[in-house]
């Protein structure tokens, strides 16, 4: 009777699995709309790509707010995924040793905002649970309610690096894409890995600055000279070069940044207009250090003091980033100011504003980037007003800095037109990860073995 009970449960439990996951997309999406500043990365590296190496101690770190002062009940899990981003059906016994589905328990609340809001972190891999096996992965982060609903989903990936990858930027090989593409051709060394027909076992994915979106991928090698396998080919890793980011810094609401215009304040809320902007496909190119369309959770407002002090202290005197704090008893210390940029930076209506003497008619016009999951979601879609000649759009950001652009997205498109907003320049610095993926004929998964970042100015 335990028995046929244990065999109707399982049934049930995979049943209500499936139905909970009809609706994944195996992307970055936020299916909660109350969840904001969604971040994924190397822990400690908050501008970094959500990479782990098989077998070593690193972590990811992922943090998100939602918009509400009650802390809620959230359980994450892993699944791994094909090199196409599709579920490779995989037992999680094979990919997970520990428990493979846990609670985030590092949650706290906002304090000194206008905007109330939890704040949840999670590090992992972690005593509970280890990465056994290499590839693509989605993280999946779950409300704890009765039919377990899915709020956010993340993709990463764990590397075994089996192979040496080296590469190098190139001219390309399309004389009309010399002023405003970038290519790359690259050589992967596979000597401590056995490849039987790396010609059909091996493929190649780049990506450019992180996004997934414009990645060009399963490539396979030109040609097989031994332990060494060549993606030489001539127009092949071309890419657009773009331009330097747009950036909208919103760090501090005291005092107004290089990019704001104003800022209205009152006890519910905080309206961050930007400076109005121009079309750049016109411009010639100006260099400056931009993120590559990523951003950071930063706030240079409100400020706690170091917890390091004494709780028997009082502050006297504050000069810059120090302060001068006195000791029941009498004697003096220095301590150094901190800022907690995830609980105690606020949300802002933030205002863009693109000039257009005329409306794209088979076109819409998004903000995209980091910002948007490099997508096109409908909160960051712009809309067209002929009072002022202008693309407008209103979007709820939390304090921090922002890397951006405007994007054209034709009619039934899904890839990101930069020629009439932002235009392109061979010059712009940009990043690019290379993948290597292992697929011999038999295998029941894609095994992830090399990885290389290159950088356009390198």
């Amino acid at each position: 009777m335990k028995y046929t009970f244990f065999i109707l449960f399982t049934l049930f439990f995979s049943f209500s699995i499936f139905a909970q996951d009809e609706n994944i997309r195996y992307q970055d999406w936020i299916y909660n709309p109350n969840i904001k500043s969604v971040k994924l990365h190397i822990n400690g590296y908050p501008i970094s790509y959500p990479i782990l190496y098989l077998g070593s101690p690193g972590q990811l770190r992922l943090s998100f707010d939602e918009l509400r002062a009650d802390a809620k009940s959230y359980l994450y899990t892993i699944e791994h995924c094909t090199k196409d981003w599709e579920t490779s059906n995989l037992p999680e016994s094979e990919y997970i040793d520990g428990f493979g589905e846990e609670e985030i328990d590092e949650v706290d609340y906002s304090f000194n905002t206008t905007t109330l809001y939890t704040h949840y972190n999670l590090a992992f891999p972690n005593r509970d649970f280890r990465i056994l096996l290499s590839g693509n992965y989605l993280l999946k982060i779950y409300e704890d309610e009765d039919e377990k609903k899915l709020a956010l989903t993340r993709r990463f990936i764990v590397i075994d690096p089996a192979t040496e990858v080296t590469g190098r930027m190139m001219r390309p090989a399309m004389v009309h894409k010399n002023r405003t593409h970038q290519e790359l051709e690259f050589f992967v060394n596979h000597e401590d890995v056995e490849i039987r027909n790396p010609l059909s076992d091996m493929t190649a994915t780049v990506l450019q600055n992180g996004n997934w979106q414009t990645a060009i991928k399963n490539v396979r090698p030109k040609f097989n000279r031994g332990e060494v396998q060549g993606f030489d080919y001539r127009n092949k890793f071309v890419f657009l070069g773009g331009k330097e980011h747009r950036y909208a810094d919103i760090r501090g609401f005291e005092i107004r940044t290089s990019s704001i215009h104003t800022i209205e304040k009152d006890k519910d809320k905080v309206d961050v207009y930007l400076f109005t902007e121009e079309k750049r496909n016109g411009e010639t190119y100006f260099d400056w250090i931009d993120s590559n369309g990523h951003f950071i959770i930063e706030n240079r407002d409100g400020r706690v003091i170091n917890l390091n002090q004494r709780q028997d202290s009082t502050v006297i005197n504050e000069v810059g980033e120090r302060a001068e704090v006195r000791v029941r008893g009498g004697s003096f210390f220095n301590a150094q100011w901190q800022r907690d940029s995830d609980l105690e930076s606020d949300y802002a209506n933030v205002f863009f504003t693109l000039k257009s003497s005329t409306e794209y008619y088979d076109s819409d016009i998004y903000i995209y980037g980091g910002i948007s999951d490099w997508q096109f979601k409908e909160e960051f879609k712009m809309v067209f007003n002929p009072a002022v000649n202008a693309y407008v759009a209103k979007i709820e950001l939390k304090q921090g800095y922002y890397d951006y652009m405007y994007a054209e997205k034709p009619k039934g498109k899904n890839i990101p037109d930069f020629e009439t907003t932002e235009g392109s320049w061979h010059e712009t610095e940009n990043e690019y990860l290379i993948l290597i993926y292992h697929s011999p004929f038999g295998s029941r998964y894609d095994r992830l073995i090399g990885a290389k970042t290159l950088n356009s100015r390198r």
